[in-house]
C-alpha cells in the first residue's frame, strides 16, 4: 500500500478506494450525523466479497475516515461530521447472492452476444418457483 490512492464517491451511497493494487468498494450511508461505513466490503473489477487484511486497514480506514470527516454534507459551507466503522455479519444468503453477482459479471465481461447475456441472467438468477 502507497501514497498514491483516489477515494471516489460512488453513487448515493459508495465510496470507491482505488491504489495500483485494487478497487475496493464500501458502502456508506449518513445517519444521525454521522457517516457509517459499513465492513465487510466488496473487491475488485468483479465486486467480490472481501475481509480486510491487517495492512488493508491500517491503511485504508484512515484515509477513508479523513476523507469522511472533511466531506460537507450539504454543501461546501455545511458543517463536517464524524465518521465510524460499523462490521456488520453477512448472512450465509447475503454472500451468497454477491458471490453468484460477482461471477455473473466475471462472465458477462467475458460475453458480448445479446443472446449469451440473457442465458447468463437466467443461469445466475433463476426464477423462484412456489
Amino acid at each position: 500500500m502507497t501514497e498514491n490512492f483516489k477515494i471516489k464517491s460512488v453513487g448515493r451511497e459508495g465510496l470507491d478506494y482505488i491504489d495500483e493494487q485494487d478497487v475496493y468498494h464500501f458502502q456508506v450511508e449518513f445517519i444521525d450525523n454521522t457517516w457509517s461505513v459499513f465492513l465487510p466490503i466488496s473487491k475488485g473489477k468483479y465486486f467480490k466479497p472481501h475481509e480486510l487484511t491487517e495492512i488493508e486497514r491500517v491503511t485504508i480506514l484512515p484515509r477513508l475516515k479523513t476523507y469522511l470527516e472533511r466531506k460537507r454534507h450539504y454543501s461546501f459551507f455545511g458543517r463536517t461530521y464524524p465518521a465510524i466503522f460499523r462490521h456488520e455479519s453477512l448472512s450465509e444468503e447475503m454472500l451468497q447472492r454477491q458471490l453468484r453477482a460477482s461471477k455473473y459479471l466475471e462472465e458477462l465481461d467475458k460475453t458480448h452476444s445479446p443472446k449469451a447475456r440473457s442465458e447468463l441472467i437466467h443461469k445466475h438468477f433463476p426464477k423462484k418457483t412456489s
